[in-house]
């Protein structure tokens, strides 16, 4: 099959899954008592968050640079805010793609092997990881029964039964499963000459090597106060956010910090879901967790929803294309300028 067939047939299939999920957030909504609502949204709020987002991917380029120079290369912050940013457009279109993207446009413009900025991406992505782990033991220790109730009974729960689902298949799947991983050993053992012969392993072979190139060499990292500092403002930027997007809402008086604490978490279950840019999956859990526990309308809960989602959605589609367009035009203009001296020595 084509790679550009598997790249459309995998747009197709997750863009069904988040139109699915925004079905099930709307079903049942009075959309004209919900359009009120937004209608009524206070704008200065808004543009309040959106300064927020700005601050926490400029802090989101700076760290990816601290990690990329214990590599022994020097990116420009323009250059790795412009790739982060086409990065996250590229997520908009297709789920998990902004990451390899990121690398691409920075090795491209900046000289860096791709496999080593992968390496610096796992290495960030492991400890955004655990930042989310311990805001999820903030939350649940601050508020134990209304917030862990909430994500046992409405997250944990069902992930843990569709997981037992996948257990619980036939025992001929089972027996498949196992013939299979099995052929591909002994053909692996059996034409394994021929095999670390092939350019494609070799070039498999390279790849890895470099993203684990990249990884040791983070631990290296001078600066690493620098990057803790920056991983807490991009954090906390990301509560800013949550919390402060509440008060655009008409008549909703009702969240404490602490309640941004949680809807950053819910929210981030949202967005890590593999659909493009987290649509619907956003919208169904923070709805579901504003419905629930601060007795809001489903009408209220989906308005704030769709101010926060999509606020900084069209954020990132706006200072993504702004960063093709200055990619683009550096690009050219360097292009130019290299002609242009080429000429002028040809001439003299």
């Amino acid at each position: 099959m084509k790679p550009f067939l598997l790249r459309v047939i995998n747009f197709l299939f997750f863009l069904c899954i988040g139109a699915l999920l925004l079905y099930m957030s709307f079903k049942g909504t009075n959309l004209n008592l919900m359009v009120d609502y937004l209608r009524e949204v206070k704008l200065v709020w808004i543009f309040v968050t959106l300064l927020f987002g700005t601050i926490s991917h400029i802090s989101r380029a700076y760290r990816w640079s601290l990690l990329i120079r214990s590599l022994g290369y020097k990116p420009s912050l323009l250059n790795s805010f412009s790739a982060v940013m086409i990065g996250y457009l590229a997520n908009i279109a297709f789920p998990r793609l902004g990451e390899v993207t990121r690398c691409g446009v920075l090795g491209k413009k900046e000289k860096i092997p791709v496999d080593e900025l992968i390496g610096t991406v796992i290495i960030e992505r492991a400890f955004d990881l655990l930042t989310f782990f311990l805001l999820i033991v903030l939350v649940v220790f601050l508020e134990a029964d209304r917030f862990g109730n909430f994500i046992h009974n409405e997250i944990f729960i069902p992930m843990v039964k569709k997981f037992y689902g996948v257990l619980g298949y036939s025992f001929l799947f089972w027996l498949s499963l196992v013939l299979v991983l099995g052929g591909m050993i002994l053909l692996y053992h059996l034409f394994k000459d021929r095999l670390h012969q092939s350019p494609v392993f070799l070039k498999a072979k390279g790849m890895v090597k470099g993203v684990l190139s990249g990884i040791k060499a983070v631990f290296k990292m001078k600066g690493k106060r620098w990057f803790l500092l920056h991983t807490f403002i991009i954090w906390t930027m990301y509560w800013a956010m949550s919390f402060f997007i509440s008060f655009a809402l008409p008549n909703v008086t009702i969240f404490q910090p602490v309640d941004g604490l949680f809807l950053l978490v819910v929210g981030t279950f949202g967005m890590t879901a593999p659909v493009q840019g987290g649509f619907g999956a956003f919208h169904y859990f923070v709805t579901l967790g504003l419905t629930l526990l601060y007795g809001l309308t489903k009408e209220q809960g989906l308005a704030y929803a769709t101010i926060s989602h999509e606020s900084q959605t069209l954020l990132l589609i706006v200072l993504g294309i702004l960063s093709l367009a200055i990619t683009f035009f550096i690009k050219n203009k360097r292009e130019r300028d290299g002609q242009t001296a080429d000429n002028t020595t040809k001439n003299s």
